[in-house]
């Protein structure tokens, strides 16, 4: 190997691994207005049998995000998973659809659903949320409550 070339290519794997760590993370940050590729899908099990499936927002970061700026729901929605039960609340900033939400217990009952919640560009967007504890929310399109006959005190499975 020419000591030239062999210069260009040490100097290309030092570049290498100094930026690697840094082009790593910005990879991994999700731009306002994309939709993650990777994201995990759930599989949720309806009390008709009806399954449908949903993307995860089980970080801090994705459950921040939700829909902000999407223009459609990835797949049949979005599962929220939270860390702690509580009276998760939300709302519509920056969204650019109507939806239902739905509030689940740790065991899965749904003790909550807003429907045909709709967007916001407004400053302060009202916030929608159960009185109860929940630890999962559904976001999925306006009128699935509806026509799920889904109501509180049924039972999802994932």
């Amino acid at each position: 190997m020419q000591p030239a070339f062999r210069r260009f290519v040490l100097f290309l794997l030092t570049l290498w691994l100094v930026s690697g760590p840094a082009v790593s993370a910005l990879a991994g940050q999700r731009l306002a207005g994309s939709e993650d590729k990777t994201a995990a899908i759930r599989p949720v099990t309806l009390p008709s049998g009806a399954k449908i499936d949903l993307e995860v927002a089980d970080t801090p970061q994705a459950r921040h995000q939700g829909l902000m700026f999407r223009d459609r729901l990835p797949n049949d929605g979005l599962l929220f998973i939270f860390q702690n039960a509580a009276p998760h609340r939300f709302w519509m900033k920056n969204c650019k659809f109507p939806i239902d939400i739905l509030w689940l217990t740790p065991q899965k009952v749904i003790t909550h659903i807003a429907e045909n919640v709709p967007p916001c560009s407004a400053d302060p967007c009202p916030t929608y949320g159960p009185e109860r504890d929940s630890l999962y929310a559904l976001e999925v399109a306006a009128g699935f409550a509806k026509r799920a006959h889904l109501a509180p005190g049924l039972r999802l499975g994932f």
